[in-house]
Formats: structure tokens, sequence, C-alpha cells
């Protein structure tokens, strides 16, 4: 009897299990249909779409929380010129440092135009972690082609393709995301879940200032926020703790908030501040996106004003470079004309080219590690802002030009023939420590007159 009694609850508890655990369709899809379609030349293409890490615990407020993929779906255009098709999974603080976790081979004799199902050898199992998965696809052609479906979505800066390669392209602003779909298995999402955001902190401030620690959270529980602890520490030395309770923060919903006790900046040098959100509702929540760390300057001395260093690489054989050149005017002009400036290569490609690429404009783009699409706009260098010049924007270039800057250089040229003198002075307003300072000096043509090809 005891052993017919262990059986029927060990069948129990097992059945309650399968019970919580179902399959989900994952989608970033608006609408079922082709609208729109990628390709070229012959080569390598692959497409993704891209889940954030805190969509994971909650897909698209379903209250499902994604414990693993086991099936994808894209949809092809044609599939006459692909010789080769894989199932491609990557996983990464973001797509071009991502690293490939599932790379699965897709019988292409099995492939046809619309919907095609593939089922993962084997369960990709999703933990919690501050990483984005990009769920996609590659096809390898052997002529021009145009395979792979694109459609109307509902966010489409999840979506990312690449030729060979290349650099990762982001689809943002063309309103398409890829026709990909995913199955995944999924559990319910968590009651009590909290996800805190980067804190809205100055990177430059003064000594003697007060700062107030001010974040947003954001409750991706399934039930309303009702109280949390809030704490922070600066490099490494507890400050105060604080709860907030008799809140009613709605499922899915954003709250800011203000810790009481300011930190007052008593010495110039460089901060790590480090906050913690925790125990929503008094429950422990997944640790993993509790934490975010900011770090700041403290100055004894004072600043400039910053003159925001705009690149862009062009071409007038290049269709959207027209148009991309309009858009980033109707910024600029709008803007005070001390605040920035700008620096303009033409490319050698695609087709023919500009006729103003020179040496110098090839050399650029290597610097930066090889230009491989235009236009393109860099702003403040690599690390800062890299896009297309059309998804600039007045409030970006304001965000960029109250960043202080800590050298005042002024200059003079004079220009006899083909030799120029250049006389700068270079004065730093505040005390500078780094040995991997450069000074850069462009000769820029204001006007050209010959460069008027395919794209008007």
């Amino acid at each position: 009897m005891k052993k017919i009694i262990l059986s029927v609850i060990v069948l129990f508890s097992f059945g309650y299990k399968l019970s919580a655990q179902e399959n989900l369709t994952v989608t970033w899809l608006t609408k079922d249909i082709r609208t729109k379609s990628y390709g070229g030349e012959a080569g390598t293409l692959g497409a993704f779409m891209e889940l954030e890490p805190n969509d994971l615990l909650n897909f698209n407020n379903t209250g499902k929380k994604l414990l693993g993929i086991k099936q994808v779906q894209f949809y092809l255009e044609s599939k006459s010129r692909i010789s080769s098709c894989n199932i491609i999974l990557r996983k990464g603080s973001n797509i071009v440092s991502s690293a490939e976790v599932v790379k699965q081979a897709v019988d292409t004799s099995g492939l046809v135009v619309g919907w095609n199902t593939i089922d993962l050898d084997s369960l990709y199992t999703i933990s919690d972690s501050t990483e984005e998965l990009y769920i996609g696809y590659e096809t390898t052609f052997s002529q021009t082609a145009y395979p792979l479906g694109a459609g109307s979505g509902s966010n489409s800066k999840q979506g990312w393709y690449r030729r060979n390669t290349g650099d990762y392209m982001n689809i943002s602003g063309t309103s398409y995301v890829f026709l990909i779909k995913a199955v995944a298995l999924v559990s319910d999402a968590a009651k009590n879940e909290l996800i805190l955001f980067p804190l809205e902190i100055p990177f430059y401030k003064k000594v003697g200032d007060s700062l107030n620690v001010k974040a947003t959270l954001k409750n991706y529980g399934t039930i309303p926020l009702t109280s949390f602890k809030f704490e922070y520490t600066v490099n490494g030395i507890p400050s105060s703790t604080y709860n907030f309770t008799g809140l009613n923060i709605a499922p899915d919903s954003l709250y800011t908030f203000t810790h009481p006790v300011p930190y007052v900046l008593d010495s110039a040098n460089t901060k790590t501040i480090k906050s913690t959100v925790s125990l929503p509702n008094g429950v422990h929540d997944a640790e993993y996106n509790n934490t975010q760390t900011n770090t700041f300057l403290v100055l004894s001395k004072e600043v400039t004003q910053r003159a925001v260093f705009h690149e862009v690489f062009t071409s007038s054989t290049c269709s959207p470079c027209k148009k991309g050149n309009e858009d980033l005017d109707s910024v600029l002009k709008l803007y005070d004309h001390t605040k920035w400036t700008c620096i303009k290569y033409q490319m050698s490609f695609p087709g023919t080219g500009d006729p103003y690429f020179t040496s110098e404009c090839g050399a650029r783009s290597g610097f930066y590690g090889g230009i491989s699409g235009v236009p393109s706009l860099i702003v403040e260098g690599p690390k800062e802002f890299s896009v297309s010049p059309s998804r600039h924007s007045y409030a970006l270039l304001d965000e960029f030009a109250q960043v202080p800057a800590f050298v005042d250089i002024s200059g003079t040229a004079e220009v006899h023939e083909k030799t120029v003198n250049l006389h700068v002075a270079i004065n730093p307003v505040s005390n500078i420590v780094n040995e991997d300072l450069r000074f850069f000096a462009a000769i820029v043509e204001k006007r050209t007159e010959k460069n008027k090809k395919s794209n008007g």
C-alpha cells in the first residue's frame, strides 16, 4: 500500500508540472503577409529578430515567461537560387558582439515559397540573462535574388540583417520586420517582478553639488506593485536604503522615483554608483535585472561648450543618400551652428561611386573598420552614435551638445596654392589624464560641382 500511495503522489506531481508549461507562438508581425523582400547579389544574407531580456520574462505582456525555443518559422519570397540555408540563434549584449548559440542546417530541397517551419533538433533553453536573444535564419544564393520576406511589424527596431561577414544593418524606421516566428515553451510569468532602467545621472558634476539619485523601474509582474526597496552605493560605499510603500503600479507600467537622501559630491574623481531595487510586494524576484551601474565624473574646474562632431559617408550614386543629406541638413540648420561641425566623405560605391572619392575618404572609412553601407552617420566617434543620417534629430543633437568639453580649440589657416598652414591653440580647461589623446585636422571642400550623378 505504501508503494501505491507513493506512485500516486509522483504521478500527480509530474502531471502538475506539465500543465504549467505550454507552447506559444512568438511573433513581431501585425500582418502575416509579405510586403517587402530583401536580397541582392550572390552571397549569404542573414535575417534576425531580437528578443530583449525583459521580454523573455513576460513576452508581449501575455503573462508568459519564455523557457526555450522549439521551432523557427520564416517566409521565403523565392527559393530557386538558394544553395544553402541555416537556422541561427545568437545571444549577446548587442548583435555585433553576440555569439552563435544554435546553427542548424536546413534541407534546401524541402524549402517552399511562403512559410517554412523548422523544428530545432533540441530545445534551446532560455535562462535569466541581461543579454538579447536573436532568432533568425541565413540563406546563401548563387545569383542575384531577393528571397527574404518582410512585412508590417509592431516593433521594427528589432529587425537586423547581415550580408556575408559585413556589418549588421537595422531595418528600424522602415515599418517592417522580417517574416520570422518562433514557437517557444512557456510558463506563467511571475506575479512579482521588477526591472530597473539606467539612472538619470549627468556624466559630469562639480564638487559641492548634490546628486539626486533618480531612476525608473517597470512592473513586469502580473499583479499591481504596492512596495519595493531601493538602495545605492557610491564607489562601493553603501548609502541609505529606502522602502517605497503605498503604491499602486499596474502591470507593465513604468514608475519614476527619486531616493529621498541626495549624495553630496565632496571630491573630484570618478564615481561609480550602483543602484538596486528589490522585494516587489515584499517578495524576492529574479535579480539579474534589478541592478544598474552608472559612472560619472566629478570636476573641480570649469568646462567648455562642445562642438558636436558629425561624419557622413555618402555617394552621389546612392539613392538613399540624397534623402539622408536632406534629412540631416533639416536638423543641422535649425541648431546653433557654433555647436556642431560636419565632414562628409564621398565613397567609391555603389556602382561607379562618387567622382570626389579620394584616398583620404577611404582612409577614414578604414579608421572605423570599413564603412560597408551608405549613407552612414557617425556622431562623436564610433562608440556613440552610428546610423543612417535620416535617424538624426534635433533632440539627439541637443543631447550631444549638452555634454561638456574639456578643451578649448581655436585656430586660423593660411592657404597658398596647395599648401595650407594651420595655426592651432589647444587649451585644456580641466585636468586631463589620457595617453590616447590625438589631434586631427581636416581640409574640407565647401562646394563641388561635378558629382551630380544617378541620385540627382
